[in-house]
């Protein structure tokens, strides 16, 4: 099988998301970083541990050019952490909290603790990547032959950045979302979140974190993964 064969075999799009221009005072449903502005009635912020978590990011799926299958549902996402550490295969609410909102009809700004609320955050926008390969530990059990399989990261390696579907860009190994089991919920990977500069977060310069969702019975299951060069 030629290469530009498995090109179009391997190949998924994905958004990219980029910062882009001087952070913002207020947009309730727009695309920011370093800041979450919306929820339901009633909500509160996230705490873990006694105190309230970081805001991550808020990502408005409606204004995203593609979206995997895992999304197509789902209008807005609200993520936090934890601002001193990121638990390893911990479950969403330990030490991260991931929100996910099917409609932005409700939807009312968010009470943010004293804290976050001189953080005006960074805007981002998307950005289609029509064609987004896997790296070589997701590709290895395929029967990919070696004129193809020697130069793989420079022909094929997934895109790196913060991203909605595609290919994860992997930094160790291919993705585990249970310590030395299957996870029961069978997660799928949907997005990743690469540490962007100039945001203060729990992640380290050189790393990204993996959102998966569960599938069949399982789908309002989300998991989480992270990596380090």
């Amino acid at each position: 099988m030629r290469k530009a064969t498995w090109k179009t075999q391997l190949g998924r799009p994905a958004s990219l998301i980029e910062l882009v221009g001087a952070p913002v005072e207020f947009d309730l449903t727009a695309t920011v970083f370093g800041r979450v502005n919306a929820g339901l009635p009633g909500e509160v912020w996230p705490d873990y541990r006694g105190r309230p978590m970081q805001p991550v990011a808020q990502l408005n799926l409606l204004e995203a050019p593609y979206l995997p299958d895992n999304l197509r549902d789902l209008a807005l996402i609200a993520l936090f952490f934890d601002r001193d550490a990121l638990p390893i295969d911990a479950g969403n609410g330990d030490g991260w909290r991931l929100r996910a909102y099917p409609s932005l009809d409700g939807l009312c700004p968010l009470a943010i603790p004293r804290e976050f609320e001189r953080v005006r955050g960074r805007p981002a926008r998307y950005r289609l990547l029509e064609r987004d390969f896997p790296d070589w530990e997701d590709a290895a059990d395929l029967d990919i032959p070696d004129e193809v399989s020697d130069n793989w990261e420079e022909d094929f390696g997934s895109t790196e950045g913060s991203k909605l579907g595609g290919w994860p860009s992997l930094l160790q190994s291919k993705i585990s979302w249970a310590a030395g089991e299957e996870h029961l919920a069978l997660p799928e990977y949907a997005f990743q979140i690469a540490r962007m500069d100039k945001l203060k977060t729990a992640m380290s310069a050189d790393s990204i974190g993996y959102f998966g969702r569960g599938t069949g019975t399982s789908r309002d299951v989300w998991t989480f993964a992270y990596q380090l060069y």
